[in-house]
């Protein structure tokens, strides 16, 4: 079996600074790894092979750049045990096909990268809202992570149960939960599909599902309320409050389709519409409806074909007919 050792190797100047390398054994033939990171001979630890902090306040600059190294001889540890694992899987190897195997590694991404790397996928394919999802779990799983990026090969059903835990700590609900742990699911099944890690079957010990939760209404008379608002001074709002007053006369039809920007602030100028010189009319289409614009609604019934006749007839009445108190 092969053995990975962490050496020092002091510099012949005195005073200067020596070398960590890793001594790869297997088969009696030894390798060395060269990994660039300079040490002083009273930082580091032959026996237990880790680097000792400095003790003193002025050498806070110092102790960070120790903790630093220490933690990428435990990254590098990770993947020199990877590599070992992959290669005693394939059949026999050698010392050099392990040193080789560590070099190509060194390109994998680190599971933080990877999500990151999806982030920027979904937005090229326009998938903004799921992009947006998935910046959401990105940032728990690193605030829970204290801004610490993640090997694959570090990545656990301990580690995970840790994060539910974390979560559950933080007043997160079920669902809540599960929303953060299903993307990450989703991201790790990805890189399983794209060779960068093994199915360990991580998410079996923490909660992926959906709870049922109450249902919650706004009472009538608070629409009654949001319909007679006088919002003429500020057309935004006027315009997102007749957004949400006609999905909720269609009984909560979906945003999309609705002639929304991405963000969901106002329309873009639609070719299909009747252009009119008024700017209000051509930015919020909406609203020549209420000019009772019968070529307006026609498109609008066209965009929601899912609606039916008597549907849209009593969205029109609605629509057409408003209180005069309103405006």
């Amino acid at each position: 079996m092969a053995t990975i050792r962490t050496k020092f190797r002091s510099s012949s100047a005195e005073g200067r600074e020596g070398a960590l390398y890793y001594q790869v054994i297997h088969n009696r033939v030894v390798r060395q790894i060269s990994t660039g990171y300079k040490l002083f001979a009273s930082e580091w630890d032959q026996r237990s092979e880790a680097v000792i902090p400095c003790q003193h306040p002025a050498g806070m600059e110092r102790d960070n750049y120790l903790l630093s190294v220490g933690e990428r001889i435990r990254r590098d540890k990770i993947r020199l045990e990877k590599a070992i694992r992959t290669l005693s899987q394939s059949g026999p190897f050698t010392a050099d096909d392990i040193v080789i195997r560590f070099h190509d590694s060194g390109q994998e991404p680190s599971f933080n990268d990877y999500i990151r790397q999806q982030i920027v996928r979904l937005k090229r394919l326009g998938k903004i809202r799921t992009s947006e999802t998935y910046t959401a779990a990105l940032k728990s799983f690193s605030s829970f992570m204290k801004g610490s990026d993640i090997l694959f090969g570090e990545l656990s059903s301990d580690l995970l149960m840790e994060y539910e835990a974390y979560l559950k700590n933080r007043g997160n609900s079920p669902n809540t939960i599960s929303f953060y742990m299903r993307i990450l699911k989703a991201v790790y099944n990805r890189a399983v599909e794209n060779g960068l890690t093994g199915q360990r079957n991580l998410f079996k010990s923490v909660y992926t599902g959906v709870e049922k939760t109450l249902k919650r209404a706004i009472h009538l008379n608070d629409i009654r309320r949001i319909k007679r608002l006088d919002l003429s001074l500020k057309p935004h709002l006027d315009f997102a409050r007749d957004m949400f007053l006609f999905c909720f006369y269609t009984r909560g039809m979906s945003f999309c389709g609705h002639g929304l920007s991405e963000k969901g602030r106002h329309c873009e100028r639609n070719p299909d519409l009747p252009q009119e010189k008024d700017r209000t009319t051509a930015v919020h289409p909406m609203g020549k409806v209420y000019a009772g614009d019968h070529q307006t609604f026609l498109f609008i019934g066209s965009r929601f074909q899912s609606c039916s006749l008597i549907a849209l007839l009593v969205i029109s009445r609605v629509l057409f007919v408003r209180d005069s108190t309103n405006k």
